[in-house]
């Protein structure tokens, strides 16, 4: 439940982080800090979802349908930790982290050039 609740909070910072880049390449004022800021957050709610995704599956929460279809404790812990992306949930979220995690790093390479920046990551944020 908590995960879900962080992957919709992440999607509703994406699309509002999107909508702000969006007003600031059509030069709207004040609109560049809202975008990062919540394209920050966007890469916040999906780290803790992610986070929340592997506590489960370390302290065995069968309570959750993922850990129960996935791990077992008789597994190793390399393999405990790749039952993170063993089922079609947990590997979009490995796809969604780590392409979070890039759009953060291309977004802190290009500066603080608010039209390059914003026509950039507008598409980046579309993909």
């Amino acid at each position: 439940m908590l995960g879900q609740i962080l992957i919709i909070l992440g999607l509703l910072s994406s699309i509002i982080s999107l909508t702000m880049y969006y007003f600031t390449y059509k030069d709207y004022e004040n609109t560049f800090k809202f975008a990062r800021i919540f394209y920050h957050a966007q890469f916040i709610f999906i780290l803790l979802a992610s986070a929340f995704l592997l506590r489960t599956i370390l302290i065995h929460d069968f309570t959750n349908s993922y850990v129960y279809e996935y791990s077992s404790t008789s597994l190793s812990t390399g393999l405990l930790l790749s039952s993170f992306f063993a089922g079609q949930q947990g590997s979009f979220l490995l796809w969604l982290l780590f392409s979070s995690l890039i759009g953060f790093l291309i977004k802190n390479k290009l500066g603080n050039d608010e039209k390059y920046e914003s026509s950039v990551m507008m598409f980046y944020i579309l993909g």
